[in-house]
């Protein structure tokens, strides 16, 4: 059975336009947005409030590179243990444990200060904001993939 010319080219058409939609029915409905403003707009922070928060984000950024320094040596220390075969890689895993659970106690003050900062209104904003707030963060859209 010979196919004709325009047939071919109506399917590749059709073919084309359920690509499309495909694509445009599957794009992210919203577009990743930096983990500062989805704050300042899920607990409606006034500009005083925003002055103060921006404060605690440059702290926070100061001190995250610090502990992500001294995470980045206890890494180093244990790669060059491998070289050296010393027998003290299990105090070395300690020291980068030690180091991951501090940063997660910093962030976790740092919730509790931006928490200081808001009004009674806005504690339930804030209580709702805790419930996804590892999403915030994570790279990638922050919403789940459509099955």
């Amino acid at each position: 059975m010979k196919l004709s010319k325009n047939a071919v080219i109506g399917g590749l058409i059709v073919l084309n336009l359920v690509i499309i939609m495909f694509f445009w029915l599957n794009k992210p409905q919203h577009p990743p947005g930096d983990p500062r403003t989805e704050i300042i707009e899920q607990l409606s922070l006034d500009s005083k409030q925003i002055q103060e928060f921006d404060k605690l984000i440059k702290v926070h950024r100061l001190k995250m590179v610090a502990y992500h320094d001294g995470i980045r040596k206890a890494k180093k220390a244990i790669y060059d243990n491998l070289l050296t075969g010393e027998d003290d890689e299990d105090s070395l895993f300690n020291i980068l444990g030690r180091k991951h659970i501090a940063i997660e106690k910093y962030q976790i003050q740092h919730l509790l200060d931006i928490k200081k900062l808001l009004t009674e209104d806005q504690n339930p904003a804030y209580r709702k904001l805790l419930n996804h707030i590892e999403r915030i963060f994570q790279p990638g859209p922050s919403h789940p993939p459509k099955p």
